[in-house]
């Protein structure tokens, strides 16, 4: 089954969380980026010792994905033989999360490549250098990690293997911006596209005045940027789930990141699920997707109260739910007539899709799901992943498979 990948665990609650292990590499960055949850510019602290770091990786193989990740990883000399010991371990998916600005230039990227990185998240916040490099606080900044996409773009395009995932904080600074600022992404053709609601910890606490933004203020505008149907491979996170339901479609979150750490002082014990500290309200044990929410960061609920934090009731989530499968069908459906829709069953972290055509002596069945490379498919669109149920299939099954693949990227 999909859900059993090395890198992902299905949830009861319909929701799949990836399973990652954070490296802590970085210990400096050159942006000073207002929003920062490290605390920005200069040097913090020291990298992690290199024996250690080979010790975690040995550790942690079993969660299948290692991302290195805080302040700035290229600025560490060691990140490439760190890869390339990941890649020796044999982790399937290894992560790197940069701001980019060194990956234009020199030849850094090129070792990266050669190292093991296989996936590149940048950090992109805006669609004008004016605007980006305010929030990033340093001039230069927006070129600099523009070129760093367009480097890893034509290293894509030489490697299929290597995915490039872009992300956006949105803060108080560019929420209004983001009907131009998810085209701009989109344009740049990336694997995945995270918008990444800020949360009031670390410098972004420090300057909660300039950078906090009430959630209905986000909602509503990706209401007006993000389609009732998904059809591009964006992901939102750090918006508790009452905030959008009955609001997005719920495939925009449906894919959560349960990081794990290790503690230095513990350095036998295998990596564990980091707790993100923020806080329940009252109201929030009767909500219908409380075992699915990570809850509100204690500096947000100081500022705003939780007035606005509404329990979603089951019945609701039924009629969402119920809407979202419809979706589906439309973008499922037959062009010409040449399969028929039966019914679809919504699982944990995908839906399940029935249906029969004339081309075929028997029922097929699907599973759908949004787009995620950690998981196996039968084929992957812009917005989704497509598996075959079952482990035997006809030529003249897979022949429609590969239709409805065809017809659903005709349709995104």
């Amino acid at each position: 089954m999909a859900g059993d990948a090395a890198g992902a665990v299905p949830r009861p609650d319909g929701f799949a969380r990836t399973r990652t292990l954070h490296v802590r590499t970085g210990f400096m960055c050159q942006n000073d980026c207002i929003f920062c949850c490290d605390y920005g510019t200069g040097v913090h602290g020291a990298s992690l010792d290199p024996p250690y770091v080979r010790h975690l990786l040995e550790q942690n193989v079993g969660l299948g994905c290692v991302e290195f990740t805080a302040h700035e990883p290229t600025l560490n000399p060691h990140l490439p033989l760190w890869a390339s010991w990941a890649r020796e371990l044999g982790y399937p998916i290894i992560s790197v999360v940069t701001n980019g600005r060194l990956l234009g230039r020199g030849d850094l990227l090129a070792r990266l490549l050669a190292a093991g990185i296989n996936r590149i998240q940048i950090s992109l916040h805006a669609h004008t250098p004016a605007l980006h490099d305010r929030m990033a606080r340093r001039r230069g900044s927006f070129a600099d990690q523009l070129a760093g996409v367009r480097a890893v773009l034509a290293a894509r395009g030489r490697d299929p293997r290597l995915t490039l995932h872009l992300h956006t904080t949105v803060t108080a600074h560019n929420v209004s911006e983001l009907p131009d600022i998810i085209p701009f992404i989109l344009g740049l053709q990336p694997d995945a596209y995270g918008l990444n609601c800020v949360f009031l910890t670390a410098l972004a606490e420090r300057h909660a005045d300039e950078t906090a933004v009430r959630y209905s203020a986000i909602v509503a505008q990706l209401q007006r940027c993000l389609p009732a149907v998904k059809t591009a491979p964006i992901f939102v996170s750090e918006l508790p789930l009452c905030q959008v339901a009955g609001k997005l479609a719920v495939d925009y979150f449906g894919l959560r990141e349960a990081f794990h750490l290790a503690e230095a002082r513990q350095p036998d014990a295998p990596a564990r699920p980091a707790e993100r500290g923020f806080d329940f309200g009252p109201q929030c044990a009767t909500c219908a997707l409380r075992g699915a929410c990570d809850g509100v960061p204690p500096a947000y609920v100081a500022r705003y109260g939780w007035e606005e934090f509404v329990p979603v009731t089951g019945a609701a989530l039924a009629l969402a739910n119920g809407a979202q499968s419809a979706d589906l069908q439309t973008l499922l459906a037959a062009p010409a007539g040449e399969w028929t829709i039966t019914g679809t069953e919504r699982r944990s972290g995908f839906t399940t899709v029935h249906l029969t055509s004339p081309q075929l002596p028997r029922p097929l069945t699907l599973q759908v799901r949004p787009r995620d490379d950690a998981f196996p498919a039968f084929a992957r669109t812009a917005t989704l992943n497509i598996t075959l149920a079952g482990p035997y299939h006809a030529a003249d099954e897979i022949r429609l498979a590969r239709q409805l693949v065809a017809a659903v990227q005709g349709r995104e």
